[in-house]
């Protein structure tokens, strides 16, 4: 007991400078919690209400806790026409094909960019980066008329393809290839080693935490997206999961149990991905320099 006195004593500041600080530590903790508590609580309000009546889910103050839990919620939107199943199965298609084919052609651009010489090199990547100050809701009317021409209206193509090339991507994956020292690049040249393995063998394993970065960001936009299929898409059979459930929403009316339950099953993979990938997600954010 007296240890641990002695502890206590040794951690809890007795200066005023140590006293205004701790103080301000404690508040700016305080402000952060309270921030995170407001962003995370139509999160948890949503959990709540997809286990709830219908009774229930707007009934103030909010019960966290329900007195009975509503499974079955989850058990009818699998009942939907068309059905959760098949609207996982067009989010799933849509988004990894996006991010597969993003992350490979913005990885090879920005390698180019970054390590290449070659004519012109800073002209071009300045012109994609440009791009980025056209808002994409300028473009549908342009893509529609294309693709009506092309009949890729009402397919899946329509969302695929203009996501394949992400300028975002070129430019957050060439500001971190160019953190990589050139002597990467020459020792790989030194050994025999083409631009394709260097690039493959060398800089892509290095850089894992800015694709771990771009992959979220991407993955996040395709499932989250509901202007594009709801302009491109007329078959239901073809939805994806956002346009899913507003689909649902006006065919059924206001059920917000169901709406709840579909909801946190739609959040659920970016949330998983979130998890599973946050260690490189931080580090791609937070890198400053490459550890040699």
């Amino acid at each position: 007991m007296g240890q641990l006195l002695k502890v206590l004593q040794q951690r809890v500041p007795t200066n005023p400078s140590d006293i205004r600080s701790a103080a301000l530590k404690l508040f700016t903790t305080a402000v952060v919690g309270f921030l995170a508590f407001l962003v995370i609580y139509p999160f948890l309000w949503m959990i709540s209400a997809s286990f709830k009546r219908p009774a229930d889910v707007l009934g103030f103050p909010v019960q966290w806790i329900p007195d009975y839990w509503y499974p079955e919620n989850y058990i009818r939107i699998i009942g939907l026409s068309p059905g959760v199943g098949t609207l996982y199965m067009n989010s799933i298609i849509v988004t990894v094909t996006n991010v597969t084919g993003a992350l490979l052609f913005s990885a090879l651009a920005a390698y180019a960019f970054a390590k290449l010489k070659f004519f012109g090199r800073d002209v071009i990547f300045l012109t994609i980066i440009a791009t980025l100050m056209v808002p994409p809701q300028s473009t549908y009317v342009a893509r529609f008329i294309i693709f009506t021409e092309l009949g890729l209206v009402n397919t899946r193509w329509a969302l695929i393809l203009p996501g394949l090339f992400a300028a975002f991507g070129t430019f957050l994956l060439r500001q971190y290839f160019m953190q990589i020292p050139n002597e990467i690049v020459e020792s790989g040249l030194v050994d025999g080693a083409g631009p394709l393995q260097i690039w493959a063998r060398l800089i892509m394993p290095i850089a894992r935490p800015a694709i771990a970065t771009f992959v979220i960001v991407v993955f996040t936009h395709h499932w989250n997206d509901y202007e594009t299929p709801l302009i491109f898409l007329r078959d239901p059979q073809l939805f994806t999961l956002p346009l899913g459930l507003v689909n649902f929403a006006d065919e059924t009316g206001i059920f917000y149990h169901y709406q709840m339950a579909l909801s946190v099953a739609s959040v659920l993979p970016i949330f998983i991905i979130f998890v599973l990938a946050q260690k490189q997600f931080i580090q791609g954010l937070t890198s400053g320099s490459v550890k040699g």
